[in-house]
């Protein structure tokens, strides 16, 4: 395979795992910054990071939607999950919790 070194190759991970990437495989990604801080994606993810009662997958969605509206590339995810993944529940502390 042969990737040009400023394009994100592809990467699988075992069950249970979810990768989340600022661009598809042989895409670059654009580092543009709104807040001087982070690039695009950082900062939609910053933004619904911490929604209380939201899974990881829906998290994700919302950031493509937003990025994609304002004319972005769309972020990429390899994901095998067989329960919905929550980072923040209703009183906002942070935390891992799985659906059971």
């Amino acid at each position: 395979m042969n990737i040009a070194a400023d394009r994100l190759a592809s990467m699988n991970g075992p069950p249970e795992s979810l990768i989340a990437f600022s661009c598809g495989s042989n895409q670059a990604a654009i580092d543009d910054t709104q807040n001087n801080r982070n690039g695009i994606f950082t900062e939609y993810l910053l933004k619904y990071l911490t929604t209380a009662d939201q899974d990881i997958e829906t998290i994700l969605t919302n950031v493509g939607k937003d990025m994609k509206l304002q004319g972005y590339h769309l972020p990429w995810r390899n994901a095998c999950l067989t329960k919905k993944i929550y980072l923040a529940e209703q009183s906002n502390d942070m935390f891992l919790y799985m659906n059971t």
